[in-house]
């Protein structure tokens, strides 16, 4: 799971797991402290099918 930056050429800026999981439930926090305000794209990878969904932070 990833964060893409979506003004950059959607450069990533944060991996959230790198992991492989059992099915289920999880919360994964995202500490953006260090980023701009902005949207961004949150990508989701499960076998071979990815979703991505695009989130705004602001400060």
């Amino acid at each position: 799971m990833g964060v893409r930056n979506a003004a950059g050429y959607g450069k990533t800026v944060a991996v959230l797991l790198e992991a492989n999981r059992a099915a289920g439930a999880y919360t994964i926090d995202w500490n953006a402290a260090a980023l701009a305000s902005g949207t961004y794209a949150v990508r989701l990878r499960v076998d071979g099918i990815d979703r991505a969904v695009s989130r705004l932070l602001r400060e």
